[in-house]
């Protein structure tokens, strides 16, 4: 950014004023909105053996899914007896993302935001460490509920920082 572009307080260039936090805050809201509600549907797509464009829709999610999770089936839920597109963690991880966006984290302080993020993730590392070292296994459900945590604090403060909360 050149000494001449007059940025605001919030450290923004003033041309793009609240326009991204217009656009960004519910395109994040309605992504995970979204994904959170795919990943319930293409299961329930499957076993009801469906065809045309929600076979095609569900396969796409399983796709998708496949790029950001490893999809083991000893690791994943199975609703309606049909394997979830993502990880029980994965499936944690989206579900506190869409809790973070609820609002259930944003209302804490900028400062403390960064400490809830670390405190967030040692839920779910304890249940990495558990399983790396062989010291147990937490199960799917566990693997989910460790993980709720830290999807919840990174989409807060996703959603902080885009709305200029976060420096």
């Amino acid at each position: 950014m050149s000494s001449t572009t007059s940025v605001s307080r919030r450290g923004r260039p003033r041309w793009l004023g609240r326009r991204p936090a217009r656009l960004l805050l519910p395109s994040l809201v309605g992504g995970i909105l979204l994904w959170n509600a795919a990943l319930a549907a293409a299961p329930y797509a499957l076993s009801q053996r469906v065809g045309g464009a929600a076979l095609v829709g569900a396969t796409a999610v399983y796709v998708a899914g496949s790029f950001i999770c490893h999809q083991r089936a000893d690791r994943s839920f199975h609703p309606w007896g049909m394997r979830l597109p993502v990880c029980g963690r994965c499936a944690g991880l989206y579900a506190g993302a869409l809790l973070g966006l609820l609002g259930v984290v944003s209302c804490v302080r900028v400062r403390a935001t960064r400490i809830l993020l670390l405190a967030s993730a040692v839920p779910t590392g304890a249940t990495l460490v558990l399983e790396v070292f062989g010291l147990g296994d937490p199960g799917n459900a566990g693997r989910a509920t460790a993980a709720i945590p830290l999807g919840a604090a990174v989409s807060g403060f996703v959603a902080d920082a885009i709305r200029g909360k976060v420096h």
